[in-house]
C-alpha cells in the first residue's frame, strides 16, 4: 500500500449501534439509523379491553429498564366492547366456549361447563393461557420511558394494534455526541500515519483529545441477533491501494488489479462473545457524505502484500441489495449471505473497504467519510 500526504479529516466510530456521529466541534449530526416507519399492522384487537392474566411475553418491546404503566381506557388507545364473563359465572349453553383478549392482541378462552347434562345452568371455567400473541408486539395502552439519541428520552405508547409509536427525542444536552464515539482527527500530528482521537463518554459530552498515535479502526459485533453496530472511516487519497474483484474461494482467491491507486481503510470487526457469529457487513452514506462505489473484502488478517490481497476469505462484495440491508443504494459494497463474515469467538476478522474505481477518474466520487454497518445474523 502506498501512503501519501492528505487533507485533515476526521473519523467517527461507534460500537454500541448504529452510529450517530458528532463532529469534532461538538455539534450534533444526524443519527445514521435506520428508523422504519410505524405503520399498524392489519391485525384487528379482539373485543374488550386487555386481560391481566397474560403470558410472559405479554410485556411487549420493552428496553432501557422501562417500566411500563397500566393500560390505559382511552378509546384511541383501546376499543371499548362487553367484557367476556368471569370465571364461576353462570353460563345457560353447555360447552360453550368464550374468548377475551389478552397480553400482545392475544386470546384466552374459558367453556361453559355443566356438572350434569340435565343441569339448567353451568359455570365458565378458568381461561387459557394467553395464546397467538402478537410476535413483537406490545400490551395495548402500555407507556414506557426509553432513552434516545444522545442521552435523550422518549415516550413509547402501545396502540390498539399491539405496535409501539414514539414520540420525539428531547433532553439531549448542548453539543452533545453519541456515547461510545470515537472522532479521530490528523490535527497537531506532523507523522501523516498517525491521528489523534477523543472519546465520548456515557453522559455524551466530549473528552480530551488524546496524543499522536496509530489508527485503530476497530467495531464489535453486537451480542443480540439483529444487533447493528457502524463505524464512519475516511476513504482518504492519504491511503490507496490494489482492488480485489472475483470470488474469494480457496482454490483461486481473488484477483488483484494492476493500479494501486484505489483508496482503501481496514477496519476489524470483533467478536467478543462466547459464540461464533454470522455477520452481514455493508457500506452506507455517512452524514455530509457522498455515495462512494465500493467493493467490501473479508480477511482473516490485515493483508500487507498482493498476495495476501488475493487470499480473501469473503468478497468480492461489490453491490448491496438494499432490501436485505440498511445500505441505501446498490453502488455500495456488501458481504451478506454466502458472503457474510463467520467470525469465531473472540476472534475477529478484517473488512478491507475499497474505492471501485481509482482515484482521481473523471466523474466518480472516489474519496470521503463512509459508514461500515454489521449485523449479527447468527450465534452458534
Amino acid at each position: 500500500m502506498s501512503h501519501h500526504k492528505g487533507p485533515l479529516f476526521v473519523l467517527f466510530l461507534s460500537v454500541g449501534g448504529v452510529v450517530a456521529a458528532c463532529s469534532a466541534s461538538g455539534a450534533s449530526d444526524p443519527d445514521l439509523s435506520v428508523t422504519p416507519s410505524e405503520t399498524e399492522p392489519g391485525a384487528v384487537l379482539p373485543p374488550g379491553t386487555p386481560g391481566s392474566s397474560g403470558g410472559a411475553g405479554s410485556s411487549g418491546g420493552h428496553t432501557d429498564g422501562g417500566k411500563p404503566s397500566k393500560p390505559g381506557s382511552d378509546a384511541s388507545v383501546v376499543d371499548a366492547a362487553p367484557p367476556a364473563p368471569a370465571v364461576g359465572a353462570t353460563c345457560a349453553k353447555a360447552d360453550e366456549i368464550f374468548a377475551r383478549p389478552c397480553g400482545a392482541c392475544g386470546t384466552q378462552e374459558a367453556i361453559c361447563q355443566k356438572a350434569n347434562p340435565s343441569d339448567a345452568m353451568g359455570k365458565v371455567s378458568e381461561y387459557s393461557a394467553c395464546d397467538r400473541e402478537l410476535a413483537g408486539g406490545c400490551v395495548p395502552g402500555a407507556i414506557v420511558d426509553e432513552s434516545c439519541g444522545n442521552c435523550g428520552t422518549h415516550k413509547k405508547t402501545c396502540t390498539k394494534y399491539c405496535a409501539w409509536t414514539a414520540s420525539a427525542c428531547v433532553g439531549e444536552p448542548a453539543n452533545s455526541c453519541s456515547a461510545g464515539t470515537v472522532a479521530w482527527t490528523s490535527a497537531g500530528c506532523p507523522d501523516a500515519t498517525t491521528f489523534r482521537n477523543h472519546a465520548c463518554s456515557a453522559t455524551c459530552q466530549w473528552e480530551n483529545y488524546q496524543s499522536c498515535s496509530a489508527p485503530d479502526f476497530s467495531v464489535k459485533v453486537p451480542a443480540v441477533l439483529g444487533g447493528i453496530a457502524s463505524i464512519v472511516v475516511p476513504l482518504s487519497p492519504a491511503y490507496v491501494g490494489k482492488r480485489v474483484t472475483g470470488s474469494c474461494t480457496a482454490a483461486t482467491g481473488g484477483t488483484v488489479s494492476t493500479t494501486d491507486k484505489h483508496t482503501i481503510a481496514f477496519v476489524r470487526v470483533e467478536n467478543p462473545s462466547a459464540k461464533s457469529a454470522t455477520v452481514s457487513a455493508w457500506n452506507a452514506q455517512a452524514p455530509g457524505g457522498a455515495i462512494i462505489n465500493t467493493v467490501l473484502v473479508g480477511y482473516a488478517a490485515k493483508p500487507t502484500t498482493d498476495e495476501a490481497l488475493a487470499a480473501c476469505e469473503k468478497g468480492a462484495g461489490d453491490y448491496c441489495n438494499t432490501a436485505s440491508v440498511p445500505c441505501g443504494n446498490s453502488k455500495f459494497g456488501a458481504l451478506t449471505e454466502a458472503n457474510a463474515l463467520v467470525i469465531p469467538a473472540g476472534a475477529s476478522r478484517v473488512v478491507a473497504i475499497t474505492s471501485f474505481s481509482p482515484h482521481g477518474t473523471p466523474g466518480e466520487v472516489t474519496d470521503g467519510q463512509i459508514v461500515l454497518g454489521v449485523r449479527t445474523d447468527g450465534l452458534d
